[in-house]
């Protein structure tokens, strides 16, 4: 830092007129802070941001919610999703607009909604299978991995045979799983885009799979320079007044990826003009 200071000092020797050395300095100390900050901002939280969600164009993104169905007292049906995707989404948005600025979500649509040619491009599936139609088929194509079977997840990774359930107090859920699955989106042919889940045994489960994605598996990219072709992970959360607490992480995979798609992860994917 020393001799930074001595050059920034020995600038001004350079120049005639008015302006006094020690407002120079200022100016250029300033500049250089902003800088460093706006580095440590980009390495801190946009760099590991974008290795984590892994997208191709952030501003094509689609988030498929589950869907709940609300019958009102005239029989008329209305879609609507629950508060544990909405929780989710909340985790979700803050972490996507970290890595990727001013995200503008135009593409929210409940399940059943038809997606057409949209599959193809980067995905983000929130809710279980019994309510979410994009997880569902995703799972279907992951059992010798992992399925969710009623309320409990079955583990089969790697010849592993291991059955996870949450637990219950009083007819009350104290304990629940969550499930984190990110891969290349098996509806793009050539696997050029991302699919995320974030699913659970009970809603708490959901919201707890988007906790830990965000914050502990965030943590952990700014480390890591490959997640993998496929990332699958189960965690567990505790409940204290249907707040999620100590969310931990119970069983994940890893498949490596080819080089191609890391590369992609790591500059961070196309940006939109």
């Amino acid at each position: 830092m020393k001799e930074i200071y001595d050059f920034m000092m020995g600038i001004p020797q350079l120049f005639k007129g008015g302006i006094s050395q020690g407002l120079f300095v200022n100016v250029v100390w300033a500049v250089f802070i902003l800088f460093m900050v706006k580095m440590g901002h980009f390495f801190n939280s946009v760099s590991p941001g974008r290795r984590l969600w892994n997208l191709t164009d952030h501003s094509k993104l689609i988030v498929v919610s589950a869907t709940s169905v609300i019958s009102a007292d005239t029989g008329y049906q209305k879609k609507a999703t629950g508060i544990g995707q909405v929780r989710a989404l909340a985790f979700i948005i803050s972490s996507l607009n970290k890595a990727y600025k001013k995200l503008e979500l135009k593409n929210i649509y409940l399940s059943g909604e038809r997606l057409g040619e949209r599959c193809e491009r980067d995905i983000i599936s929130v809710g279980g299978p019994k309510n979410n139609e994009v997880t569902r088929d995703v799972l279907k194509k992951l059992t010798h991995i992992v399925e969710q079977v009623g309320n409990d997840i079955h583990w089969n990774a790697e010849g592993e045979r291991d059955i996870l359930s949450p637990m219950k107090e009083n007819d009350e859920v104290v304990k629940d799983l969550g499930l984190v699955i990110r891969m290349e989106n098996p509806f793009n042919d050539n696997g050029s885009t991302t699919l995320t889940v974030f699913s659970g045994c009970h809603t708490y489960g959901t919201v707890a799979a988007a906790k830990y994605f965000t914050e502990s598996l965030f943590k952990k990219a700014k480390k890591m320079k490959n997640f993998g072709k496929l990332y699958v992970a189960v965690v567990s959360c505790e409940l204290r007044e249907e707040h999620i607490t100590n969310v931990r992480l119970e069983k994940e995979y890893i498949l490596k990826q080819p080089k191609r798609m890391s590369e992609r992860a790591s500059s961070g994917g196309k940006e939109s003009a």
